[in-house]
């Protein structure tokens, strides 16, 4: 996870490491990930504010995520599939996402 400006959310992918950045944890994600639901095409859901991230494919390829600050969601940036977390573990993946975001803020002081 990134502290990205939001004058630099188009930036490259490659540009990403100049901002300060968190680790999250692979197993918390893993966790969340288990059970969440991909959004139809069709249905786009609503950004109010985005945390970025990134992720390293199986195949190694590193591709950019999109994770909602106010939804239960998020969006693989290489395919732009969104997908939902279930609503019983929404205020859980806010809160983590959060609480890391303010961790970044922290340590950047």
């Amino acid at each position: 996870m990134y502290d990205v400006p939001r004058i630099h959310y188009n930036s490259p992918i490659d540009s990403l490491s100049q901002f300060d950045s968190v680790r999250l944890s692979l197993q918390t994600l893993q966790q969340f990930f288990s059970s969440v639901t991909k959004i139809p095409k069709e249905i786009r859901p609503y950004w109010e504010g985005v945390y970025i991230c990134t992720a390293q494919t199986e195949t190694g390829q590193r591709i950019e995520v999109y994770v909602s600050t106010f939804g239960g969601f998020f969006m693989n940036g290489n395919t732009m599939d969104c997908y939902e977390i279930p609503d019983e573990r929404k205020e859980d993946w806010q809160k983590y996402f959060k609480d890391e975001w303010m961790s970044i803020k922290r340590a950047s002081r």
